[in-house]
């Protein structure tokens, strides 16, 4: 250490010398002089000189950092030249990305769609759909149709029943694969929409190794060494990655390594699902529910590819055409199959469904559950039965195996966590299904909008008892519809409802081919998926807060769904927090009191309170809550969720025929108490999330896009105009909607803006 040019003491210290050093730029010689020994000198150094040193050391890190900045974005922007010049003309990159010393996020280079494009369609037949023979290239991003699947199980179901009389063979299952009803092949395949521009010399990786070295996945950066991803063998598709997915993984992954790993999990791991749901389909506007084949099959590729082949003469097909032959050609017996109740329905067989009067009153028995009692009767209904692939055993085969976990139940839904500062977070996206962050506001609107919308009419069609919740239903409030800046949708249902829910719709696809929706119909596919602990009513845990989905499988959005169940309030455990929650359903001013009483000012005063004495009104509000609880319990009054959000049978009792993004959908009869306790606020705030409230236009405005005013008002004047007067008939006592009315489609979705795109630039 003696011969170290920069030892010194407190005593002899010159901070001149480190003047020299910031004049003569070597700040990084400055700030080792500060660094060398500090523990040792800190500790015995006056306070004045740890201020200076603290000053010299604030100023020199600043101008540090912003000396790297500089380099940096030096760097960055040389590097972007490079990327873009050698994209231009089509020559590949002739170095690694890794020179740059880390992974570079790619921007989504998918085309961003004019709002205005929802005002445009231009006179096209868009309910045609072009069944093209079966390739690789057909599933590229370029060609994939959503409604392709749907047509070719419409058509294929048309051939079926048209030769026995409109009735299916006891045995029928539909085939199905993944790869048709994803786009798949524009996920795993590197293509001008994405990154394919900036990929290594080699053209694609092909292993688990190569995988993470390009994006850079390793356990130190990551948290993960992505122990779920194995290299197999298997006849691939050119480009095609040779790894499969076993499992999600929850620790944050580059964006695009995101979308590729839930892609890899569907094309090999994914099971299909149990059954196929067409929404609209018969001649009453039931639903028709089809089994699916258990194992993935190629059948249906087939199929398609035969009557490509057999219809040169006619290479379109209208969807529409195929819906109303179909629902014309249907002659199920109604007797059987719309029973009564669902819970009748003992196995999955071809039937349609229509339960569109559930009712506005709930009884009690409907929040009520228990699982030893379900228990037994799932086991005396399955011997009956008899049956291994029953509706009944199935469910109990899936409470025993997670009973033997001891009730320490491991997260079920998994989001794509998505690495990058700059990026959002994607904990709003299903791992499976993430595309990608490539929707602008308004195309996230129009996802959510089909999605919503389709969640309503299969939850009125299976019968279940649900309604919308928590921001949803504050979106509701102001206008009847979503918050601009919501990512998910948020509905409630009894826990009765949840159990037919699982038992008998678990695991599958819905499509809405609704005839009304005109050339929106068959755009969306939606996964129902069911927590496999569903059966348990406690928090536990807390990994499980959310009972089940309802998913879009073009991008990973979806509807959260929770159940309410009675509250016994002897078993439950409850936080500060959770029990104050508690307290403000019994009394909304609760919170109000509870600062009071720890208010150390004896003169503050709470209104509405003649008692000064603290303790007298701990005491007394204790023993309110204790009654409050008794009497709940009592009268099995009291309902929670997983997530402990209590509500009293009085405020979700009763529920309100409304609309909600222009179709039927019920709200609790007390809504505005449960918003006044959730989001306290929230009824009267006019400013939030970057948006203001325009209640000419009725319309949550962007403040940096108000332009978008005119065309967002022009698409929902009708729906919201109608809320309005629905809000003003509630608030003066009257019943509010009571049709079964609903709007069409008033946004168009991204994919049918490119389509429309796509199109015009064909003609």
């Amino acid at each position: 250490m003696s011969g170290n040019p920069f030892l010194f003491s407190p005593s002899n210290f010159d901070f001149s010398g480190l003047d020299h050093y910031r004049s003569t730029d070597k700040d990084h010689l400055a700030l080792d002089v500060l660094d060398y020994d500090k523990n040792h000198f800190f500790s015995r150094n006056s306070p004045s000189l740890k201020s200076r040193i603290h000053f010299y050391r604030h100023k020199l890190t600043t101008r540090k950092q912003i000396g790297l900045f500089n380099g940096r974005l030096k760097l960055f922007v040389l590097a972007l030249f490079v990327l873009i010049t050698f994209s231009a003309i089509h020559i590949p990159i002739p170095f690694s990305l890794d020179i740059l010393g880390y992974h570079v996020k790619y921007l989504p280079l998918r085309e961003k769609v004019d709002p205005e494009e929802a005002l445009h369609l231009h006179g096209l037949d868009l309910s045609v759909t072009e069944l093209p023979f079966f390739n690789d290239d057909m599933m590229s991003e370029f060609n994939y149709d959503p409604r392709l699947p749907t047509a070719l199980i419409l058509k294929l179901v048309l051939d079926h029943i048209s030769v026995r009389n409109g009735t299916f063979d006891a045995k029928f299952k539909v085939p199905f694969n993944w790869k048709l009803w994803v786009d798949l092949h524009s996920r795993l395949v590197p293509s001008d929409s994405w990154y394919n521009r900036f990929r290594l010399p080699s053209g694609r990786f092909e292993t688990c190794d190569e995988f993470k070295r390009f994006f850079g996945i390793t356990k130190n950066r990551f948290g993960t060494d992505l122990d779920n991803c194995v290299d197999i063998e298997y006849d691939a598709p050119e480009g095609y990655p040779k790894f499969k997915v076993l499992h999600a993984e929850d620790k944050a992954l580059p964006y695009e390594a995101r979308i590729i790993y839930g892609a890899s999990y569907l094309y090999h791991e994914a099971q299909n699902p149990k059954r196929l749901i067409f929404l609209g389909l018969g001649k009453s506007n039931e639903s028709l529910i089809l089994p699916v084949e258990a194992n993935d099959s190629s059948n249906l590729m087939q199929f398609n590819h035969e009557y490509a082949r057999s219809s040169n003469d006619q290479p379109f097909v209208s969807l529409e055409e195929l819906v109303k032959k179909v629902s014309l050609t249907l002659n199920l017996n109604n007797d059987k199959v719309l029973p009564i109740n669902e819970l009748d329905v003992i196995k999955d067989t071809p039937r349609l469904m229509n339960h569109n009067n559930q009712g506005l009153s709930i009884d009690k028995s409907s929040f009520q559950w228990d699982l030893e009692r379900e228990l037994q009767l799932l086991e005396h209904r399955t011997s009956q039965v008899n049956d291994v692939e029953g509706l009944d055993a199935s469910i109990y085969s899936t409470i025993q195996c997670e009973m033997r976990s001891m009730y320490d139940f491991s997260k079920y839904f998994h989001e794509s966590k998505v690495s990058g500062k700059y990026l959002p977070s994607g904990e709003h996206y299903d791992w499976r299904f993430f595309n990608g962050f490539y929707l602008s506001q308004q195309e996230n609107l129009a996802v959510l909008h089909r999605l919503g919308r389709a969640w309503l009419r299969f939850s009125r069609a299976a019968g279940l008892h649900t309604w919308i919740a928590h921001g949803t239903l504050l979106g509701w409030y102001w206008n009847g519809l979503i918050l601009p800046w919501d990512q998910d949708l948020d509905v409630q249902m009894t826990v009765q409802s949840l159990y037919l829910l699982g038992r008998n719709f678990n695991s599958s696809l819905v499509t809405d081919v609704s005839i009304e929706d005109g050339y929106s119909s068959a755009l969306g596919h939606y996964y129902i998926d069911v927590g496999s602990s569903f059966f348990v009513r406690d928090k536990l845990n807390g990994n499980n807060a959310i009972d089940a989905r309802f998913v879009d499988t073009e991008t990973g959005l979806y509807v959260d769904i929770t159940a309410l169940a009675f509250t016994d309030h002897l078993k439950l455990k409850l936080t500060t927090k959770e029990k104050v929650e508690l307290q403000k359903v019994m009394d909304p001013n609760v919170k109000e009191k509870l600062q009071w009483i720890k208010n150390k000012d004896s003169t503050a005063t709470l209104p509405g309170v003649i008692e000064t004495d603290r303790n007298k009104v701990s005491d007394a509000l204790e023993k309110q809550f204790h009654d409050f609880k008794f009497d709940n319990f009592v009268n099995k009054e009291l309902f929670h969720c997983r997530n402990n959000h209590f509500y009293k049978y009085g405020e979700v009792g009763r529920l309100r025929s409304t609309m909600f993004e222009g179709v039927p959908a019920l709200i609790p009869f007390e809504f505005e108490s449960i918003l006044k306790r959730e989001y306290p606020k929230g009824l009267t705030l006019k400013h939030f999330s970057n948006h203001f409230w325009d209640p000419a236009n009725r319309l949550w405005v962007p403040e940096k896009k108000k332009k978008i005013r005119h065309i967002e008002f022009s698409l929902t004047k009708e729906v919201t105009e109608s809320h309005k007067k629905e809000l003003a008939q509630i608030h003066g006592n009257e019943t509010g909607i009571t049709s079964d009315f609903a709007y069409s489609p008033f946004r168009i979705d991204p994919w049918l803006s490119r389509y429309r795109k796509k199109m015009t630039r064909s003609q």
